[in-house]
């Protein structure tokens, strides 16, 4: 707890709420010490759950989750119109995992979600005299906590080479299927090398 009203305005006549606001977190922490109190929540996926057990194509890698996620875009492409707009990039055909059913393809998407630990809000909160408080994003907020995935969406070492790698472990994941070979007539021999018709 600080010594601090945060109804009040500071000397320079702005709300203490603001001026707060524009500091960097670091120098937040500098002035008011570690907060009261901080909630911490995760992200939560409708498809899978802790106690449902390991799904069957359950996977670590964070590239083959995306694989896995893209496809089911795809499949879900009718009932959502706005990502039609995308999907001939993230799935311009048929993938590796289009043969599997959606189901068990939902199972460890949502699996991969909720191991992937991604911090969808953590607020930190200062209690100041006469019952007011001040609440503020932590750094961690929108960030994944498993190691892998925080590797695997870092912006390093920039954006473009990045991304640029990114796409390409997720392209790699989803196993395109070859685009198959045009089928071509048979080469007619030479009027000298044809057979003559045993009618003739």
């Amino acid at each position: 707890m600080t010594g601090l009203d945060f109804r009040l305005i500071d000397k320079g006549g702005r709300l203490l709420h603001a001026r707060l606001d524009s500091m960097p977190y670091v120098d937040l922490v500098g002035e008011l010490g570690e907060p009261d109190h901080v909630d911490t929540e995760y992200a939560e996926h409708p498809w899978w759950g802790p106690g449902q057990g390991r799904p069957a194509l359950a996977n670590t890698d964070v590239a083959t989750a995306q694989a896995m996620a893209r496809c089911l875009t795809w499949r879900t492409r009718l009932t959502l119109a706005s990502v039609s707009l995308i999907l001939p990039g993230i799935h311009p055909a048929a993938c590796g995992w289009c043969d599997y059913p959606e189901a068990e393809l939902r199972s460890a998407v949502g699996f991969a979600a909720w191991m992937a630990r991604l911090i969808s809000s953590e607020r930190a909160t200062w209690r100041g005299t006469y019952g007011s408080t001040y609440v503020r994003s932590t750094p961690r907020d929108g960030t994944y906590q498993s190691p892998a995935w925080a590797e695997f969406f870092a912006n390093d070492p920039d954006l473009a080479t990045a991304r640029a790698r990114r796409t390409a472990a997720i392209r790699e994941a989803q196993d395109f299927e070859p685009e198959p070979e045009p089928m071509r007539p048979p080469a007619t021999p030479p009027v000298d090398e044809q057979e003559t018709p045993s009618w003739l």
